[in-house]
């Protein structure tokens, strides 16, 4: 079993992992927004399953990988990476077209005085996003493969190493809720000024611009 260092070296791991700026620019949209609880809700839960399950399928088959990586058919891992990449893109290019049409909203909204929005209302959209955007991360959590390696090693029960995944993937996502709670907290002092900062971003289709690059990135590195 790791001892306190052992653990603590692994929370560091997993905040070092999390210092991610352009989720925590997808955190401060979504406070910018109506109903932020549940668009949060909605992008940071497959955020951390995924996480979860990336690490248990690595203590499992991480072995076989190893031993088989060689003879894999480099075009399935080629396809996957295109597929996140390309996904990316898309909804960057989504984003892009809905911001062009934002204005025109904004005035049928100023003139429907009973607009209330769907109850799903951008829901569905932070959760693909959230499922995206960590699919896109999981090729650069150097921390998360030498923290599966190291449990691998210490020659535990998978019931003990499965624990430290989820430690490890509570620990991950732990700054982005704080930060998010945070805002939460003081919204009504913090609201306002972000949600100007956002319009600000929006404006210049910053959020568009970066999924696009990413993506592009994904499929090219």
């Amino acid at each position: 079993m790791f001892g306190i260092a052992a653990l603590l070296g692994i929370g560091g791991l997993a905040l070092f992992d999390s210092l991610d700026p352009l989720t925590f620019i997808i955190i401060f949209k979504i406070f910018s927004e109506e109903r932020p609880l549940a668009k949060f809700i909605a992008f940071i839960v497959p955020y951390f399953v995924i996480y979860v399950l990336f690490g248990v399928v690595l203590l499992f088959f991480i072995t076989e990988i190893e031993a088989h990586f060689s003879a894999l058919d480099s075009a399935i891992l080629d396809y996957i990476i295109w597929a996140v990449g390309l996904g990316l893109i898309a909804y960057g290019i989504y984003i892009l077209l809905k911001g062009e049409n934002k204005k025109k909203e904004e005035k049928r909204e100023l003139k429907a005085k009973k607009n209330i929005p769907p109850e799903g209302s951008g829901i569905l959209k932070y959760f693909i996003l959230g499922v995206l955007w960590i699919l896109a991360c999981l090729p650069f959590a150097i921390p998360y493969f030498i923290v599966i390696l190291k449990v691998l090693s210490a020659g535990m029960s998978m019931l003990d190493n499965i624990a430290v995944v989820i430690l490890y993937s509570s620990i991950f996502v732990l700054p982005y809720i704080v930060t998010f709670l945070a805002l939460y907290r003081y919204k009504s002092n913090t609201q306002k000024r972000i949600k100007r900062l956002m319009d600000f971003i929006q404006n210049r289709y910053l959020l568009s611009s970066i999924l696009i690059i990413f993506g592009i990135i994904v499929i090219y590195l």
